[in-house]
């Protein structure tokens, strides 16, 4: 009932149960209801904004590992562990906790499991920059019509994730595919899958350069409710500065106080916390206009471990410049913005950042990526490794190329690291449309080497 109210948001009743729930659990002495109430007691303190004491409880729960490595409870234990790593900055913790989710899950034929894991890791992929690593764990494993099946937070917040590296890859026509499913997702009856997906719609609307439809996204659940829509669990630190952006942009004040007092909140509550102190900075620079506190967001993201995080710093602190009159460090924040985006291969917002280079008169070539787009190199790192599939023959189905506006002129040419028979379209035909080939011939001839070597 704790974890039920905690991920609810109802935060307030689950506190109301933890002394009655701990004597009940205690009175019982027994393993597994420890490790229960232990588990949802963490939940809550992670909701409540007490990030260490929530990690913490969890590791007093890890301690007792009475379940055994099959229980469901564990894995979830697992799973959440690596949300809380991730929010505290301890990337590379929380990327191992994940890998070694991922191999004991295959290890006891937990299909369910490994999807878990993969969701997850997909989505601190996109946090880090990742962007071809985090597609190709957050690949669309819901469509249109299955829409109404995303009832949980994981299901939640993997769709919404895999919206926003749509969006930040300029892929336009997936990223309104997405918005559609979002669309079904705001009937759903648990709140925090109605959240993350009117904030998802939000950040599509403001993309497509409509704020005020991005603020009717925000009040889908009710005007007040917009409100309350931060902090999304899980919690992702960057995302409160953009929140502040929309907010700015449709012109709404109360929003824009609300959500710069929840991070000056978050920085409270957690003072180590590096990221929570740059996303709080970020967001007061944009409410304010204040160059020394975007300045302060730009240093303390500088650490790499969000680029484009850093990246959005940037583009707001050579905005704040500019229009203070200091038109050469403007232009440099920019570039340096610029260069970011096209380094991980954020197209849609080094597109927006060159346009606005373009009207100062400055004119800037987007640097190609060093990943190549096509063939074997397409495919991750993390897909060849496995064994399962180092004696494999080429297994690709390429996506159409894209050319989401006027804006993005850079050809894109996708690999999914998926079976072929998870295609929508059938492989041959969207290769020959991606690479411009009449017939299957053609399209077979390049790779045949490949089909048949030791790859």
């Amino acid at each position: 009932m704790i974890h039920n109210l905690a991920v609810a948001c109802r935060t307030d009743e689950a506190v109301g149960l933890i002394s009655s729930a701990r004597d009940a659990v205690c009175a019982s002495e027994t393993s597994a209801g420890l490790f229960a109430f232990e588990l949802a007691h963490s939940v809550l303190e992670y909701q409540l904004l007490h990030l260490e004491e929530s990690l913490d409880l969890l590791d007093e729960a890890e301690r007792r590992g009475v379940l055994g490595d099959e229980d469901t409870r564990e894995r979830l234990e697992h799973q959440f562990r690596c949300w809380i790593l991730s929010s505290l900055d301890r990337f590379d913790e929380a990327l191992q906790a994940a890998d070694d989710g991922v191999a004991a899950a295959e290890r006891d034929r937990q299909d369910w499991a490994v999807r878990l894991y993969e969701k997850w890791r997909g989505r601190q992929l996109l946090q880090m920059g990742r962007l071809a690593d985090a597609s190709a764990a957050l690949e669309a494993r819901f469509t249109i019509s299955e829409a109404d099946l995303v009832v949980g937070v994981v299901d939640a917040h993997s769709v919404a994730a895999f919206g926003q590296l749509k969006i930040h890859t300029g892929q336009e026509r997936e990223a309104r595919e997405i918005a559609e499913i979002c669309n079904v997702m705001l009937r759903a009856s648990a709140p925090v899958v109605r959240q993350h997906a009117a904030w998802y719609l939000a950040s599509h609307a403001m993309a497509m350069g409509n704020p005020v439809q991005a603020r009717t996204w925000l009040c889908a659940m009710g005007e007040s409710q917009r409100l309350s829509i931060f902090p999304l669990f899980p919690l992702e630190i960057a995302d409160v500065p953009q929140l502040v952006r929309v907010a700015l942009a449709a012109g709404d004040q109360e929003l824009v106080e609300s959500t710069v007092n929840l991070a000056s909140r978050l920085c409270r509550l957690n003072p180590r916390i590096r990221s929570f102190r740059a996303a709080s900075a970020h967001a007061r620079g944009l409410a304010s206009g204040s160059i020394d506190d975007l300045e302060t967001a730009v240093s303390l993201f500088e650490d790499g471990l969000r680029p484009l995080a850093l990246a959005s710093a940037l583009e707001d602190l050579g905005g704040a410049k500019l229009g203070s009159g200091a038109r050469d460090q403007g232009i440099n924040s920019l570039d340096e913005a610029l260069a970011i985006y096209a380094r991980v291969g954020a197209a849609w917002d080094a597109s927006r950042v060159r346009g606005r280079l373009r009207k100062l008169g400055v004119r800037r070539r987007i640097a190609s990526s060093d990943r190549t787009g096509t063939g074997w190199e397409a495919l991750t790192r993390r897909w060849k490794d496995q064994p399962r599939n180092r004696h494999k023959s080429l297994p690709f189905s390429a996506h159409r190329e894209h050319t989401p506006s006027s804006r993005i002129r850079q050809a894109r040419h996708q690999i999914s690291r998926g079976p072929v028979e998870n295609c929508r379209e059938p492989p041959w035909a969207t290769a020959q449309s991606a690479l411009g080939m009449r017939s299957a011939r053609q399209c077979k001839a390049p790779w045949r080497h490949l089909a048949h070597s030791d790859c």
